[in-house]
């Protein structure tokens, strides 16, 4: 019995009972239910009902769960609840993330305004962005089952609300079967007045036959504002194209065809006549890279107004320039420029394979198997990122940024798409900042800086225009991004592992020095292998003169207690 005194002064007795829990035994702990004793039919029913970041979440909490996140069956289930508009696939679970990671952001210049998305706008009958085009009014993407869709382009001033609206009557299905497509090189938008698509297509059924002859490749021409078909060219069966590139002003276009075979063809286009109605026949001319070099296979191009790259598939690099001021820029003489010969290849040495290039209208940049980036041409803004002003007529490489994810080579400037070990990404820029191309520098940078904007976490692709940022979100499982520079990685692991035994080499030597000029001397030593720039080092040359004198001041007069120990 117990007595509680109530505040009214009476009281009131109660019964307390009391239960005694008998200790378990070592057995009966062992025995405790645990998640892996609940039927799988159940967990993956359960999985199935929550959002595909939450899956992804959960699966890496533990082996087990894991395993069990990783199922086809409730991949397939996410897949048909989420976005019904796949219906069959061998891979569920890439194809999931790859529409739920889909998006196409902006980031306007010159405003105080946050990323912006126009996932809105985004074609919800889509598998995936793989790749975009940014044109005066529209943006064209294209999707992993080879659509092209043609999306209105969202204005500076334009906000999501107002995306939202147009969400419905913004964007259509261009075509399908689609292998490249490409608009004018120049890096203003305004020049885009058209898209050449390269489509594969069957052609037509023949009198007596139950099906068509088979298939062929053809170029088709699109206007930007309108995605209107104007013009048609269609190739031998037997020709089969992997890309295309365009070359040169409106009135003399370039057309350059990649093969499969690893040939480069061109043809000579006039865009102010492309809505003629007329029809008639263009002869293929074979470039100067296929038939003089004939043991090079061409993997991939990129081009500008008056130059091309050529990669091959071994990783060697060919250029071709038609202007004289940028072959100036790019290799800092005329000497062996010719004006008659301007199919001449030229070839840029670098010790290792490349994979990646961008080519701006006096600069380049490429990037090596190992994920190192090289800079070459005119450096008048600082947009090779080399600390300096100074032009380059060699491939020089930026030491302290590594593994891009994208790079873009504009007008004046350069930008980096980066990811980061944390799986964040980031953009870096350097060059002209005028005009709020480099938000948080608008006095532009010599060196790589980081841009004050928010990236996606999947960001994949950049392109800027003049008033706003465009970057291109979608994660690919099969292409991990991470990983894609591996030997780089490991290669930076070893030289970080000798530099930091070189310094522990040098900081013993110091200890053993007796006096303060003998430190210094050794320190100006160490300074010198450090791998820094030439005013880096001088900076910290100039210190240790500064301290060797105020020690050896120190020395003739009442030495300071500590002073001799910190050195």
């Amino acid at each position: 019995m117990e007595t509680v005194n109530k505040a009214g002064g009476q009281s009131e007795s109660r019964l307390v009972k009391r239960r005694y829990v008998q200790p378990r035994t070592p057995s009966q702990k062992t025995s405790c239910a645990t998640l892996q004793d609940l039927p799988a039919e159940l967990i993956e029913k359960i999985i199935s009902h929550l959002s595909v970041r939450d899956v992804v979440r959960l699966g890496e909490t533990c082996r087990y769960l894991h395993q069990m996140c990783n199922g086809t069956r409730i991949w397939r289930a996410l897949c048909e609840k989420t976005f019904p508009c796949v219906t069959e696939d061998t891979n569920w679970r890439k194809s999931t993330i790859l529409n739920y990671t889909k998006g196409v952001y902006f980031h306007p210049f010159l405003r105080r305004q946050r990323l912006q998305s126009s996932n809105a706008v985004a074609p919800a009958n889509s598998h995936g962005f793989r790749r975009f085009l940014i044109t005066k009014d529209s943006v064209f993407v294209l999707d992993y089952a080879g659509t092209l869709f043609f999306i209105c382009r969202p204005s500076p001033a334009c906000n999501r609300s107002h995306a939202s609206a147009q969400c419905k009557s913004s964007y259509i299905r261009l075509c399908e079967r689609v292998k490249d497509f490409s608009s004018d090189p120049r890096n203003d938008v305004v020049y885009r007045k058209y898209i050449y698509v390269l489509v594969s297509q069957e052609l037509e059924r023949l009198p007596g036959t139950a099906q068509g002859s088979g298939e062929c490749d053809c170029v088709e021409v699109y206007r930007q504002n309108t995605g209107q078909r104007v013009f048609r060219m269609t190739f031998h069966p037997t020709m089969r194209l992997q890309q295309l590139a365009l070359l040169g002003p409106e009135t003399d276009r370039l057309l350059l065809l990649l093969s499969g075979d690893g040939k480069v063809y061109s043809l000579e286009i006039n865009e102010t006549q492309l809505d003629l109605p007329r029809s008639y026949t263009i002869q293929l001319s074979i470039r100067r890279v296929s038939w003089s070099l004939s043991d090079v296979t061409v993997a991939q191009m990129c081009s500008n107004q008056s130059s091309v790259i050529y990669i091959t598939d071994l990783g060697a690099v060919y250029l071709e320039v038609y202007s004289p001021a940028v072959y100036r820029d790019l290799f800092g003489t005329l000497q062996g420029f010719d004006v008659r010969d301007q199919q001449m290849p030229l070839t840029i040495p670098l010790p290792s394979k490349v994979v990646q290039c961008s080519l701006g209208y006096s600069h380049l940049a490429l990037v090596d198997e190992f994920g190192r980036i090289f800079m070459q041409g005119n450096n008048r803004f600082g947009q090779l990122g080399t600390w300096d002003k100074i032009d380059r007529a060699e491939p020089s490489q930026v030491h302290y940024l590594n593994n891009p994810v994208d790079i873009f080579c504009g007008l004046n400037h350069t930008l980096v798409l980066v990811s980061r070990e944390d799986f964040i990404k980031e953009i870096y820029g350097c060059g002209c900042g005028a005009g709020g191309r480099l938000p948080g520098w608008p006095k532009g940078s010599p060196s790589f800086v980081k841009l004050l904007m928010k990236v996606p976490v999947c960001a994949r692709g950049i392109c800027p225009t003049r008033d706003q940022l465009y970057i291109l979100s979608c994660y690919d499982t099969e292409d991990d991004i991470e990983h894609r520079y591996r030997r780089c990685k490991s290669s930076d692991a070893e030289m970080k592992e000798e530099d930091a035994q070189a310094c522990e080499d040098g900081l013993n030597q110091l200890r053993r020095c007796a006096s303060v000029p003998e430190r210094v001397t050794r320190t100006r030593d160490l300074v010198a292998q450090m791998p820094l720039l030439r005013f880096q080092k001088e900076c910290l040359w100039e210190a240790l003169g500064l301290i060797e004198r105020a020690a050896e001041g120190r020395e003739r007069a009442p030495a300071g207690p500590g002073t001799l120990h910190r050195l």
